[in-house]
């Protein structure tokens, strides 16, 4: 792929001026040689710095930063802006300097730095991630994706066998007057006795212990409530460590998923992920 050079400037926020403690708030990440520009800012501004400054300094930053916001448009939507108006090139590191020049100190814009990418959009990404997003919420974001991830892989595999048609996604449970949402479920066709079969995904690769617990944490919790409700409910936990954490270091991960559930396999083990698949096709007698 063709590599385009870039640069990006961080958008800052300085409560206090005089102090000069700068939070990063947005990333602007320019190209101009194809016109492209475009910008991320956190979300939500004003709940993530209203306890640091003035509530009318702050009101003034964030109604800027919306219309900057929707002047470079919103990510994931066309990101290609014509500046035909002098006062709105972006292109031109004079224009941060006005913008910052208009609020007193309170917003900051760093010297554009280069960069080259194949994938602008992504790079505004990564470069959001690095620079804006709270760390918490980067560890956060990369376990959802693990874990759809591995729920993709198991769904490949049951359209493989020709199961998928049989299994429901969003499985529904009634709980009293509520309704929980497992990732997969199915009611095995070969009993007397109707059952549901509710399954969820946990991804344990996390390098730390309180990570990996932390992501046990929904699917038990459901688990727990769910078989506290229906007593013909069988809970099923597919787990995959990734390569990075080995198996043996996983023993109080997989003992506290035993604890919560019927069935706990490890998806990302051959034997252990054919006995699954086998297991949902006798249910469903396919």
């Amino acid at each position: 792929m063709t590599e385009i050079p870039c640069d990006y400037v961080l958008a800052r926020f300085v409560a206090n001026p005089l102090r000069d403690e700068a939070r990063n708030i947005g990333v602007i990440l320019r190209a101009p040689t194809i016109g492209y520009a475009a910008a991320r800012f956190l979300e939500p501004f004003a709940g993530e710095l209203q306890r640091r400054t003035d509530e009318v300094d702050l009101a003034i930053v964030s109604e800027y930063v919306d219309a900057l916001k929707l002047q470079l448009g919103p990510l994931g939507k066309e990101t290609k802006v014509l500046f035909d108006e002098a006062e709105a090139d972006v292109f031109s590191d004079a224009y941060f300097h006005g913008l910052a020049a208009d609020f007193a100190g309170n917003l900051q814009f760093t010297q554009p730095r280069g960069a080259v990418t194949a994938d602008l959009d992504k790079e505004l990404l990564k470069l959001f991630d690095f620079f804006v997003r709270p760390a918490k919420l980067v560890a956060a974001a990369a376990r959802i994706e693990a874990e759809e991830k591995l729920l993709r892989t198991v769904r490949r595999e049951l359209e493989t066998r020709r199961l998928m048609p049989f299994v429901g996604t969003k499985y529904p449970i009634k709980v009293r007057h509520q309704q929980l949402e497992f990732k997969l479920g199915y009611r095995p066709i070969v009993e007397k006795r109707p059952r549901d079969v509710v399954v969820e995904t946990v991804d344990l690769s996390a390098d730390n212990f309180s990570a990996r617990l932390r992501s046990l944490s929904p699917a038990t919790v459901k688990f727990d409530i769910a078989k506290r409700h229906r007593t013909s409910l069988e809970a099923v936990c597919l787990y995959r460590s990734g390569g990075l954490v080995k198996s043996e270091e996983l023993g109080l991960e997989v003992e506290t998923l035993k604890r919560h559930t019927d069935s706990v396999f490890d998806f990302g083990d051959a034997s252990q992920r054919e006995k699954f698949l086998k297991r949902v096709q006798r249910d469903l007698a396919r």
